[in-house]
């Protein structure tokens, strides 16, 4: 998160300005056209835009403009034309001029979070430093972005070198490193005091720590996802068997059920069976009786038919 942010220059976007963090946003453009399509889309408290060249005494500048807006300046072009041969001059127009001191009143910076400057004004670079500087306006800021060229393009204009030197002789306490990214548009970093630049060392580890607790704490994350996973499975799974053994209770309370019904239809079965044998064993004595009974008439029956002959 920034404090401030202060941006000269560099044709800035509206989709690159939302995605900034910063307390305070303040934009000097020089484009008309860009001036007025920031101020007609852009809807965001943080950020000021104003339509000027900042310059030593507030004077009216002439901006030459090219077919790559990138190349915008408000010095005549000199060994620019013959390093790109494509780039055409498209016009030219007036743009309001900004004094260092009136820049200084509309500025409010931050005392607790870092403030930034970028410079994006080709050839015009080290006038802004200086002037910037001279009001006493650079040292309040942690770190200058400096959008320069490997060479002089425009006329009077100024370049890497010219820009480290003047550091080099300006500023008492910096630190000053370089960004090759581009060969033929370096980029300056510059811290205007070394307490700033350590600063942003230690939030630069800081944010390399964080980023790595944050890795680990995805892997956690994700390592708790399965877990959780895991453990819903297992849930599951032992409702499922407490389900079954519910089942299972109740079949067996069924099959004891039966069984002790079966047990007393057997013991029925046995007091019927006992009261059958007991039956049998009269019927078989009165089977005897009546044979002896059979036999005692047969006797009398011949002892009769006897008597009548």
């Amino acid at each position: 998160m920034l404090g401030t942010l202060v941006v000269v220059g560099g044709e800035v976007h509206l989709p690159s300005l939302r995605r900034i963090a910063a307390q305070k946003i303040f934009l000097f453009e020089a484009r008309r056209d860009v001036f007025l399509r920031l101020k007609r889309d852009l809807y965001d408290d943080r950020i000021t835009v104003t339509h000027a060249i900042p310059n030593l005494f507030g004077r009216n500048e002439e901006l030459v403009r090219f077919n790559v807006p990138m190349h915008d300046s408000p010095l005549a072009p000199s060994g620019l034309l013959s390093l790109y041969q494509n780039l055409l001059e498209t016009g030219r127009e007036t743009v309001p001029g900004l004094s260092f001191q009136e820049m200084a009143v509309m500025l409010e910076f931050s005392s607790d979070h870092p403030n930034r400057l970028i410079i994006d004004v080709p050839g015009a670079e080290l006038n802004i430093l200086r002037g910037l500087n001279d009001e006493g306006l650079l040292a309040d800021f942690d770190c200058v972005t400096v959008q320069t060229s490997r060479s002089t393009l425009y006329t009077n204009g100024s370049d890497l070198q010219s820009c480290i030197a003047w550091c080099d002789t300006a500023l008492d306490q910096k630190s000053i490193r370089q960004s090759d990214a581009d060969p033929e548009r370096p980029i300056l970093s510059i811290y205007p005091n070394k307490e700033a630049e350590n600063l942003s060392s230690r939030v630069r580890e800081i944010s390399a720590e964080l980023s790595t607790a944050l890795k680990e704490l995805d892997i956690t994350k994700e390592k708790l996802r399965d877990e959780a996973s895991r453990l819903e499975k297992m849930q599951k799974e032992s409702a499922d068997l407490q389900s079954k053994n519910r089942e299972f209770a109740k079949k067996l309370e069924n099959t004891e059920s039966y069984a002790k019904r079966l047990a007393e239809d057997l013991r029925r079965a046995r007091r019927d069976a006992e009261l059958l044998i007991g039956t049998n064993e009269v019927f078989r004595g009165g089977q005897e009786e009546l044979i002896k009974l059979r036999g005692q008439v047969e006797i009398l029956r011949d002892f009769l038919a006897s008597t009548r002959r």
